[in-house]
């Protein structure tokens, strides 16, 4: 009995994990892509808007999973 409430505080803990380092990643990923737009060196953040929105698209996505995690 002592063993398999190890292993529930355990899958916890790592359940745990998960989201934060889901929530670590997309800080991580939203900085990234921060930084690839700033290098692209954008005459406005309309052009930015209209003509690179892969970028802005994983962005968004990164701020989604830093503010949500696992959520479930």
């Amino acid at each position: 009995s002592i063993g398999f409430n190890y292993l529930i505080g355990l899958g916890d803990l790592i359940t745990g994990m998960g989201d934060l380092i889901t929530r670590f990643s997309g800080i991580t990923m939203a900085c990234i892509v921060t930084g690839v737009i700033w290098i692209s060196y954008p005459p406005d953040l309309m052009t930015v808007l209209l003509y690179d929105y892969l970028h802005v698209s994983l962005y968004f996505v990164g701020i989604y999973f830093a503010l949500a995690g696992n959520a479930k």
